[in-house]
């Protein structure tokens, strides 16, 4: 329930976001899988409240979420670069949080084209 109230709470735009950050599919859990799987029932119901869906989307909110948020305040949340930086051990840059914004702070000079790299775990 969580999930689709979630759904439904975004925005078309929001929507339309989810399909740029990776989801990982195909690592789901089968009784997520099963959870999550929207019926053409409810796939009437979304379309006429105004929150169109696919079969998938439910589950594609989950994983994104798990793949690719970061934890603010008592919650998750998505940026639109943050949350596509990549992992390493050995970071070029850190991020800070000012605010309602996550800032991406170099801890280094970076190249053009040169990979935003963060570390997860610190």
């Amino acid at each position: 329930q969580d999930a689709l109230d979630t759904w439904l709470g975004l925005t078309p735009e929001q929507r339309k976001l989810l399909y740029h950050f990776e989801a990982h599919l195909d690592q789901a859990k089968d009784c997520d899988r099963q959870r999550l799987e929207l019926s053409a029932a409810e796939l009437a119901d979304l379309a006429e409240r105004g929150a169109p869906a696919e079969q998938d989307s439910l589950l594609r909110l989950v994983m994104v979420d798990h793949v690719n948020a970061h934890f603010w305040g008592f919650s998750s949340a998505l940026f639109t670069i943050a949350s596509k930086a990549t992992h390493s051990c050995a970071p070029n840059c850190r991020l800070r949080q000012d605010g309602g914004a996550l800032e991406i702070c170099s801890m280094q000079e970076l190249a053009e084209g040169e990979y935003v790299k963060l570390s997860y775990i610190a």
